[in-house]
């Protein structure tokens, strides 16, 4: 994981980029970097910017129990979940073939569910849910297969344009400017 820190000193900005991936230690250790600035004479700075960092590496604890209910084109997911430190939110990812490719359709963080909408009915998916933190740590996924319904309901029809009114069963002939012609 990169992280990357811009400093302004008298005017000067100066950018590190580090990556805590290679740093030694394990989870939940703290590491110091100190930042010392060389100017092409060779002469180091005075001011030695000095930075504590906690590493965490480990991902939060994947979700449990997680239930699925199929319409004709839309799947409402629920899951449970105890947050952990550094808690951010949730993944939600489909596939539409077993150990097929997966495709992010959504992120939330304040609820232990998602509908999952726009599908096709009579399909077969499968949604995989992860948890995420702070850091960006990722728990492993918590799968579920789920086939939406068949599409058996009958339309519905709600309006009728134009609105009602007075018409008349035929359609009068004659000119442009709505006077009929003599025949």
């Amino acid at each position: 994981m990169d992280y990357l820190e811009r400093r302004n000193v008298n005017g000067t900005t100066a950018s590190v980029i580090f990556n805590l991936g290679t740093l030694p230690g394990s989870d939940n250790t703290e590491v110091t970097i100190r930042a010392v600035a060389t100017n092409l004479g060779g002469i180091e700075s005075d001011d030695h910017l000095e930075r504590v960092y906690n590493l965490r590496r480990e991902g939060p604890e994947a979700v449990q129990n997680v239930t699925a209910e199929p319409a004709s084109t839309s799947v409402l997911l629920r899951w449970q979940y105890e947050p952990c430190d550094y808690f951010a939110g949730f993944v939600v990812e489909v596939s539409e073939q077993a150990n097929g490719t997966f495709r992010r359709i959504g992120t939330v963080w304040n609820t232990l569910g998602f509908n999952a909408v726009n599908l096709t009915h009579n399909t077969t998916y499968w949604f995989r849910v992860s948890a995420f933190d702070s850091f960006d740590n990722f728990s492993p996924f918590s799968e579920i297969q789920a086939t939406t319904t068949a599409d058996i309901l009958p339309p519905v029809v709600t309006s009728i344009w134009p609105s009602p009114g007075l018409f008349s069963h035929t359609i009068p002939s004659g000119n442009r400017n709505g006077q009929r012609s003599r025949s």
